[in-house]
């Protein structure tokens, strides 16, 4: 994990894209591509965010060398992937900016922690060269129906590669228990 402190101007925008109920921002392309068009969606009061977003996907892109990304931006407002599993592409990164972070387990769910709001999280995926069925992490959207309208929603950023998979799946999740 990194990243826990945002500036308050990014703060602002992202509260601002979850009232607005802006949906889901999402790109797929090389990162010049993708700078160019969440610069252009996430203009004016919201270019902090913008320029959050492509900051990451920066890192990401130097992290991995993937030509192509994928970078979704989304307001969540109800139970989304509430089941722990593991990504089947090589590396994910998530961030979120308002509500509760993500849910992760070492051990098949028995201990459930949570990644800190703001807090950037790296995720391995089954199709990383490194990556064993020994000292995985599961991880999963935390449940907001739980929350008793105490949550309003959450802003999650979401960054992978969309190259194809070697072994010519397309790329999803892999639900555990």
């Amino acid at each position: 994990m990194f990243g826990c402190m945002l500036a308050p101007e990014v703060r602002r925008a992202a509260r601002l894209f979850l009232a607005r109920r802006y949906g889901c921002v999402s790109y797929r392309g090389s990162l010049a591509g993708i700078e160019h068009e969440v610069t252009h969606a996430l203009c004016g009061v919201m270019a902090p965010l913008a320029q959050d977003v492509i900051a990451l996907a920066r890192r990401y892109n130097a992290i991995t060398g993937h030509e192509i990304l994928r970078v979704r931006l989304e307001r969540v407002v109800s139970d989304m992937c509430c089941r722990f599993h593991i990504d089947c592409l090589d590396l994910r990164l998530l961030r979120t900016y308002v509500g509760p972070g993500v849910q992760w387990s070492d051990d098949d769910g028995a201990t459930v922690r949570q990644t800190p709001r703001e807090a950037v999280i790296l995720l391995k995926g089954t199709h990383d060269p490194q990556w064993a069925a020994t000292g995985r992490i599961l991880h999963r959207s935390p449940p907001l129906s739980t929350s008793n309208g105490a949550v309003q929603g959450r802003v999650l950023l979401t960054i992978d590669g969309t190259d194809p998979c070697p072994d010519g799946m397309s790329r999803g999740t892999v639900a555990e228990g």
